[in-house]
């Protein structure tokens, strides 16, 4: 009994480290190159987003595009405490993104959500420094998920 047990533990051993799996690099399936990214709403937010964008792409493409960002950010109080103080907050990044290809004149548009909470803590500086982190955080996020989709629609049309 405990040398069937051994073999198919082997046997599934096996099969699971030889799935073939590889880690898919994404600057090979960059073939675009960003021309212009014009922005519009939240400033510091865009102006993170903006840089991101602009760092990776492939400056010999012939795919050429134009991006415009339009970004809302809303922060809702999320839990408050039996003495009625406010404990935690809700930030939601909303970020609508058409992409123009100029070439052909194609445009696509979508729309990025993300969403987080932070804590308030006893000093104000403290609080304001939770919510830049998240905003840093879910910043990275947005720009990470709009990369995927212009990869995925400029290497569909």
């Amino acid at each position: 009994m405990k040398k069937i047990k051994f073999y198919t533990l082997i046997l599934i051993f096996i099969f699971i480290t030889n799935c073939g799996f590889k880690v898919v690099d994404k600057s090979k399936l960059v073939d675009f190159k960003i021309v212009e990214v014009s922005t519009t709403g939240e400033k510091r937010i865009n102006y993170r987003i903006k840089n991101k964008l602009l760092i990776n792409f492939n400056d010999s493409s012939k795919k050429i595009l134009q991006i415009d960002l339009d970004t809302k950010k809303s922060k809702d109080i999320k839990e408050k405490n039996i003495k009625n103080e406010i404990t935690k907050y809700n930030l939601k990044i909303v970020t609508s993104i058409k992409v123009k290809k100029i070439n052909s004149y194609k445009e696509e548009s979508f729309t990025v959500i993300k969403a987080g909470s932070f804590k308030v803590s006893n000093q104000y500086s403290a609080t304001l420094n939770n919510e830049k982190k998240l905003i840093k955080s879910l910043t990275d996020q947005i720009v990470d998920e709009i990369f995927d989709i212009i990869i995925l629609k400029t290497n569909a049309l």
